[in-house]
């Protein structure tokens, strides 16, 4: 028979268990946190962190030629009608610039340098050097119906008259298409529009806000507009915005598309250029003012 323990003992036994602690006791025996006065100081460190975060991002996505929706790459390469975009990042040994829409529009430079400030990739044009960025005439470059184009720019110094980007050359009849272009007057500065279908130009003319006190030697974001169907165009310096009458119809013309000069004696560009874009279509307000916001941080404005 097999030798069961006995009751009394089993019993015994139970009654030496350890009883569970209560809450009070738990509460008590757990370990404590020490609070700690965190200062504003910890916050920028932190938001600098994710700021370097998202930088590395985008400058992943440049190398790339690809990234995510609302990212400041893909904010450029989903706009609608996107006939080319130049990051500056990517050139090859002799300087040329690759479009990273795909649609392989390479600009040559003339007297162009490249460089990373802050963290974009700029192209530097030295005023009165004939720097520029050009290509010649192709379909995708003759545009004449609807259409916009911007970058972000830093002027390096006072100006009288200095072109962005466009099609727009010396000569007269037949040149002219569309230029965006800044310049100097009576003590102020302007960014303007140009457009032209082949009998009359339309200007459309912003004045810089601040005096030039927040134009010089600081990026701005310049972009114009024109909406051939209800004729109008627009220009506009970040948040800024003013709009005129244009034409129905842009004149064709064998122009090459330029970025800092427009074929005029004295309008090369002084500064840097990053990220400029075109496009066959009339972006909205809203989509501009986007693009804006989607890459601000990384001009530092």
């Amino acid at each position: 028979m097999p030798d069961f323990p006995d009751p009394a003992s089993r019993k015994r036994r139970r009654s030496t268990r350890r009883a569970l602690p209560g809450a009070d006791e738990r509460e008590a025996s757990r370990p404590r946190i020490p609070r700690v006065n965190i200062s504003e100081d910890i916050f920028e460190d932190v938001e600098e962190k994710i700021l370097r975060q998202l930088i590395l991002r985008y400058q992943n996505e440049e190398a790339l030629g690809a990234g995510l929706f609302l990212t400041p790459v893909s904010a450029y390469l989903n706009l609608p009608a996107l006939r080319a975009f130049w990051p500056l990042s990517s050139h090859d040994h002799n300087g040329n610039a690759y479009d990273l829409s795909g649609q392989g529009r390479t600009l040559t430079p003339t007297a162009v340098t490249y460089d990373r400030q802050r963290f974009a990739s700029v192209a530097i044009f030295e005023a009165g050097s004939n720097s520029m960025l050009e290509r010649a005439d192709e379909p995708g470059l003759s545009i004449t119906g609807d259409l916009s184009l911007g970058c972000w720019l830093a002027f390096d110094g006072s100006f009288s008259y200095s072109s962005i980007a466009g099609k727009w050359s010396a000569g007269g009849a037949g040149g002219e298409s569309f230029e965006l272009h800044a310049y100097f007057s009576a003590g102020e500065y302007y960014v303007e529009f140009s457009t032209h279908d082949g009998v009359t130009q339309f200007d459309t003319t912003l004045k810089e806000p601040s005096g030039g006190v927040d134009f010089l030697n600081t990026w701005l974001f310049v972009a114009a507009t024109i909406d051939t169907a209800s004729q109008q165009q627009t220009v506009r310096l970040n948040t800024s915005t003013r709009t005129t009458a244009a034409p129905a119809a842009l004149q064709p013309t064998a122009a090459a598309f330029s970025i800092g000069y427009s074929g005029y004696a004295g309008s090369y560009l002084g500064g840097r250029v990053a990220s400029p874009f075109l496009c066959a279509s009339a972006l909205p307000a809203a989509t501009l003012e986007q693009l804006f916001h989607a890459t601000r941080h990384i001009f530092g404005r």
